[in-house]
């Protein structure tokens, strides 16, 4: 059976496997190669780079110099397109395992080629993820995943033409927040639960900074390359991965809030790992299932930790806050914010009501 096509990726090798490396035969010290396979051969190019910065530099302009679609065309595999874009573009954003989990079905069912990606096969996906019991939204947001891993490997020269994908239309935004009474309410619940005083901690970074959910798991106490970090010396929290911006958007640093900053210095004082939310010295991936008991013990409907996020915004925009400044705080763009929170602002149709008295 032939090999399916993959495109060009950046591999280590070198006369061990240390670094993470891979071992081949007559090297003598670490070398970065351009690894691809076409025509059910595995093809081999070096960078004669050791640095990894610098290869990445080579691979740009070594991909700039084929001609698109030459080598690994049309024939590449659905599978190796979402590979691709998972191993390139996942540790440039800031939840690269929401993007792992999405292409994990989409690589079980879209087994063939590109010639297999039609408006039909969009909606026999959206129809096979329904007998999974999954919902049609998040079959629309696996199918968007898959879209833009087509745009990237075409942008990339990987291949020669980018069919779209067509996907349902997004479902209508959350309109679920917290009013600040029962936002009290949530963390009173969160302190009688035994053991979970990280979850409170979540909760009061997310009132308090807006961010996603992921980004507040991710902080840590130092400089890292996973995620942003808390500076307590300085009073503020950096969003984005050491030395590199994972989101043109996200902010760069947030002030910390002094009705905040105590918890993060009592967090600091009892933490036995790296991470500002930390279980028994680990970070944990989610906090959903101890977050669902918590709502519900509250009393409140439909409240998931995104939920926290929305609250954040709307108390912002119901406190007067600029939209602007509030899209800048929270990583998001203007027009977003007018779109699903400009109500909540109490100028929001202030002109035409003005214009009604």
């Amino acid at each position: 059976m032939p090999r399916k096509a993959t495109p060009p990726r950046l591999i280590l090798f070198g006369p061990d496997t240390k670094n993470g490396a891979r071992k081949k035969r007559k090297l003598t010290r670490y070398i970065w190669y351009i690894v691809w396979v076409e025509n059910s051969r595995t093809q081999m190019h070096s960078t004669g780079e050791t640095n990894q910065v610098e290869a990445e530099t080579y691979f740009g302009e070594w991909l700039g110099t084929r001609k698109i679609g030459q080598g690994v065309d049309d024939k590449i595999a659905i599978s190796a397109i979402l590979e691709s874009y998972y191993q390139e573009h996942g540790p440039e954003v800031a939840a690269p395992d929401a993007i792992f989990w999405r292409i994990d079905p989409l690589k079980r069912f879209f087994n063939g080629g590109l010639e297999q990606v039609s408006k039909d096969s969009s909606k026999a996906y959206v129809a096979h993820r329904a007998s999974e019991n999954v919902k049609a939204s998040t079959a629309g947001t696996e199918l968007r995943t898959l879209r833009a891993a087509i745009n990237h490997c075409h942008k990339a020269g990987y291949i020669a033409t980018a069919p779209y994908v067509w996907s349902p239309e997004p479902p209508t935004p959350r309109e679920v927040w917290l009013t600040r009474s029962e936002a009290a309410r949530l963390l009173r619940v969160a302190r009688g639960f035994k053991a979970a005083w990280h979850i409170c901690l979540f909760i009061l970074i997310s009132l308090y900074t807006g961010q996603r959910k992921e980004a507040v798991l991710r902080l840590q106490f130092s400089k890292n390359p996973a995620g942003g970090h808390v500076d307590l010396e300085n009073d503020l929290i950096y969003w984005q991965k050491a030395g590199r911006q994972t989101n043109k958007r996200q902010p760069k640093a947030t002030k910390i809030h002094h009705r905040l900053r105590p918890f993060l210095v009592a967090a600091r004082k009892r933490s036995i790992g790296h991470y500002v939310i930390e279980y028994r010295g680990k970070r944990i991936s989610t906090p959903n299932i101890t977050f669902k008991k918590m709502v519900k013990i509250a009393g409140l409907i439909d409240v998931i930790p995104h939920t926290l996020c929305h609250t954040a915004i709307t108390w912002m925009l119901q406190g007067g806050a600029e939209k602007g400044e509030v899209a800048k705080a929270v990583g998001k763009s203007e027009d977003m914010i007018e779109k699903v929170y400009g109500h909540h602002s109490p100028d929001h149709m202030k002109s035409v009501l003005r214009a009604l008295n």
